[in-house]
């Protein structure tokens, strides 16, 4: 319909199919073109062939796989330790509302026993384009994801915290900053952060983040601003950037600071960071590092993170935005 097409032409870059003895000038655009019993370049990922008396269904479906590929891949990265009902909004949102045509879903567990197990081996032996990686132990939030982005087969790498929803159109939005090859690292809007990109948007149903996310599109299409660190609650990079970089700093226990040490290494590798309001990500913030809030350990924790983030940055650690001020006393 109407709407649907308006949204591909926003979202999608155009790909042209072509039969393979078109004339030159529009066989030298084409992404795909189509040639019948095997006329077409043996080895040339660009040609689909086809028997011509293959059914319509089947061509169908040997261009639309030809199609997606020719997206570069991308690779979302979930890690997940229990909490089974906010990994299951989490990756819901993901294969409900990423469009993108040609990505992959790494999900690494952290050796829950909730059930997440068994929910990522029912979605994973039902959608192919899940990958589940089992660990038995919680190796932490780096070692994690380090895990899951040394399995990642894209050029489009995105790691993505389990208590988030994401909307529709996500993806190809976070992607498409990422044409820009100054730019190493894009993070997007949310309502919970520690900087910046945490705007306050009112919505209290799904169908009302949907249309804030959509509105956000509309509006900020395209928009993007300077950051000091994008959260790793969701972040996009290139694989470039990632081979320049390397994998997260493990040294920081359990889960923080690697956000803010990547951000540092982009930047001292000339890159620029950024977030962009066009983007706009529900994040249920510490949702899962907040088990430790009772217990004491959270401080802790901040507190040794800190201390070797500092020792090896050599700088003095700030906040990314003050402390709100004391109520006045009546």
């Amino acid at each position: 319909d109407a709407q649907t097409a308006g949204e591909a032409r926003r979202r999608w870059d155009w790909r042209i199919v072509a039969p393979a003895d078109a004339p030159d000038a529009l066989s030298e655009q084409a992404d795909i073109q189509i040639a019948f019993d095997g006329a077409g370049v043996a080895g040339d990922e660009r040609f689909v062939t086809m028997p011509w008396d293959m059914p319509w269904p089947a061509r169908w479906a040997a261009i639309d796989k030809a199609l997606r590929s020719s997206w570069p891949r991308a690779s979302v990265v979930v890690l997940t330790h229990d909490n089974l009902a906010f990994s299951r909004m989490c990756l819901a949102s993901v294969l409900e509302n990423t469009e993108y045509p040609n990505y992959e879903l790494i999900v690494v567990d952290n050796a829950s026993s909730d059930g997440t197990i068994e929910e990522l081996k029912r979605l994973s032996g039902s959608i192919s384009n899940i990958k589940v990686i089992l660990n038995d132990h919680n190796a932490g939030f780096g070692p994690g994801n380090n895990q899951g982005l040394a399995a990642a087969t894209g050029e489009i790498l995105i790691l993505l915290n389990n208590d988030t929803v994401v909307p529709r159109g996500w993806l190809t939005r976070l992607a498409r900053h990422l044409d820009d090859a100054s730019i190493g690292l894009i993070g997007p809007a949310t309502n919970r952060s520690c900087n910046e990109a945490q705007i306050d948007i009112p919505y209290q149903t799904y169908g009302e983040f949907q249309a804030v996310a959509r509105s956000q599109g509309e509006r900020y299409e395209r928009e993007r601003l300077p950051i000091r660190m994008p959260m790793m609650f969701c972040v996009a990079f290139r694989r470039d950037t990632y081979e320049r970089l390397g994998p997260l700093d493990e040294r920081y226990e359990v889960g923080m600071f690697e956000d803010e040490d990547y951000a540092l290494r982009a930047k001292a590798a000339g890159f620029l960071v950024a977030w962009t309001p066009e983007v706009y990500v529900h994040h249920a913030y510490h949702a899962s590092i907040g088990k430790l809030l009772p217990t004491g350990d959270y401080m802790r924790l901040v507190k040794l993170n800190q201390g070797r983030f500092e020792e090896k940055w050599g700088i003095c650690w700030e906040r990314h935005r003050p402390l709100p001020a004391p109520a006045p006393t009546p």
